[in-house]
Formats: C-alpha cells, sequence, structure tokens
C-alpha cells in the first residue's frame, strides 16, 4: 500500500514511519515539503499521489514545559487547519486514520474506564481537546475516517525531557531521585502495541469512528508504581519523592469496543515495556544531560 504519515519526525509518527517502511511504502514529507494549514498545498499533494491510507500524526499540542517553540494560542486552529485541509478531500485517498485524544472528553470530567459513549457529555475548555472534540464529531459523520483515541502513549522514541515514562528512565539512568509531582492513575499503552493495533486497521479496516486504543491488562495504575518499578531496575540508591499529597487526578479509557473489533490483541504488560525503554536509555546514557530536563517534577 502507498502510505502518507504526516508528523513523520515526531515520536508516534517516526515510530509508525520506522515500523510501516518494511512491508509499504511509506511517503513522510516534512513540514516545509507539505505545509499540512495551507489548503492549496494539500490538495495538489493527495491528488498527485493517490495514497491508500493517510496516517496524520502532524499535532500542534504545547506542553506546559515547554517555554518556547509553538504558539499554544494556535493550537485549535493550526489543529483544525491540518486535519480539514486533508478530510475535506475524501475522494483524492482511500482511508484517514488520525489519533485522538483522552482531552477530547474534557480534562475536568475525566475518570476512569470512559467509553466512546462518554463523548459528548462535556465540552472541553482548553484549545487542544476541543480541536480534537470537533475533529471527532466530523469523524463519526464519515465513513473513510477513524479516529484512533489515545491516553496515554510511550516509547523509546518519546520526549524523555518532559514525559512521564521517559522523565523517570532518564532520572534513573543518572543516578537521580525520582521526582513526581502528584500521584494519579493513568493508563499507558506501549507504542509498539499501538502500532500493532495501528496495523490491524490498516490490513483490514473495521467500521469507520472513534476507537479508544488503550491497555486492559491491568494498566490503570498509579504513578507512584511506575516510579517503583522503575527504581528497581537502577543500579543507583535514589528516592521516590512524591512532592504533594493526594490522587490529582484518573484518567483511562474502556477498550471494549476495539477488543471486541479485534478480540486477539496482546498487549505488553507494563514491567515489560518500561523495562525495554530503560534498556533503551540505559544503553545511550550519554545523550541524557541533567540541565535539558524541562521541569523539575513529571505530571
Amino acid at each position: 500500500m502507498k502510505i502518507l504519515v504526516t508528523g513523520g519526525s515526531a515520536f508516534i509518527g517516526s515510530s509508525i514511519v520506522e515500523s510501516l517502511s518494511n512491508d509499504h511504502e511509506v511517503i513522510a514529507p516534512s513540514s516545509k515539503e507539505l505545509d499540512l494549514t495551507k489548503s492549496i498545498m494539500v490538495a495538489p499533494y493527495l491528488e498527485d499521489n493517490n495514497f491508500d491510507f493517510v496516517i496524520h500524526c502532524a499535532n500542534h499540542h504545547v506542553h506546559p514545559a515547554i517555554k518556547i517553540g509553538r504558539d499554544p494560542g494556535l493550537q485549535l486552529e493550526n489543529n483544525l487547519k491540518m486535519f480539514f485541509n486533508i478530510a475535506f478531500n475524501p475522494t483524492l485517498f482511500g482511508n484517514l486514520i488520525y489519533f485522538g485524544s483522552g482531552a477530547e472528553f474534557n480534562r475536568n470530567r475525566w475518570g476512569l474506564k470512559m467509553k466512546e459513549e462518554f463523548f459528548g457529555n462535556s465540552i472541553p475548555n482548553d484549545q487542544y481537546g476541543l480541536s480534537k472534540y470537533i475533529m471527532n464529531t466530523y469523524c463519526r459523520s464519515s465513513d473513510k475516517i477513524y479516529n484512533l483515541r489515545l491516553f496515554g502513549t510511550f516509547g523509546e522514541k518519546d520526549d524523555w525531557r518532559y514525559r512521564f515514562i521517559p522523565y523517570l528512565c532518564a532520572k534513573s539512568v543518572l543516578g537521580q531521585d525520582l521526582v513526581v509531582k502528584q500521584n494519579a492513575i493513568f493508563n499507558f499503552l506501549y507504542i509498539k502495541d499501538m502500532i500493532d493495533i495501528l496495523k490491524r486497521f490498516i490490513e483490514n479496516p473495521p467500521e469507520s469512528g472513534d476507537y479508544n486504543i488503550c491497555n486492559d491488562n491491568n494498566q490503570d495504575i498509579e504513578l507512584v508504581k511506575i516510579a517503583e518499578i522503575i527504581k528497581e531496575k537502577s543500579n543507583h540508591d535514589r528516592s521516590i519523592i512524591i512532592r504533594e499529597d493526594g490522587l490529582s487526578t484518573k484518567y483511562s479509557g474502556d477498550n471494549s469496543k476495539l477488543r471486541k473489533t479485534f478480540p486477539d490483541i496482546v498487549f505488553t504488560p507494563i514491567e515489560k515495556s518500561i523495562d525495554n525503554v530503560y534498556k533503551a536509555f540505559f544503553k545511550n546514557a550519554e545523550r541524557f544531560k541533567s540541565s535539558e530536563f524541562l521541569i523539575n517534577s513529571s505530571i
């Protein structure tokens, strides 16, 4: 198949490009080669290439830890431009897969085991969540768009400067204390499991719509437990420091719809996936610098 991957230089996009390139013709243009915010560029590009699938990973998301670079005030505008410049040309590609977020459920209403039906109960009040909300509303009206909704994906290529599991793995490799701002319950999905699921949607496309892509293998886990798992892998005698008492957030999805669609999915246990990331970081310990951490505590 001929597949377009947008956002191919970032964590999720680059992981997908690497994984799919052995079996498919994968094209991943840079933003300079294809500016998705400009409709005048997107339609001719799609028409010239006749893609079987578009996997849309390009994303304007500004984490609070990022102090320079992208303008947080453009998250809504840019995300919608990039998405609709593709989606409004349905005759120029086969199917469109993009990655939604639990943010479209409204951060103020988060809970555990949220189902797809939870969508629409509350409209997000942040730009990023609202952009994903609008995109999913359109997705549900289409017969060729898939929203693979992610809740907490991590992996070896993830940004260790502030992303929770890679951040703690990097701190552990450097022999530093593992610092968590406040305990919470999250559901984490290993990038390789996510890509295996993505391949199923490419090879055997089910009914279009939104699907919660999350781990059901007892992966609703406290952040403190994650820190304990990582600490056990370190040769350094360092502490786990929790800055604030209590439980800040409970956040996970219910993947019953996904499981019904692909019953034989197998997820990597959290201990194994963390071990994979830690070992990859340990082998390249020289790349990590304390001065490059963007936060003093994670989450």
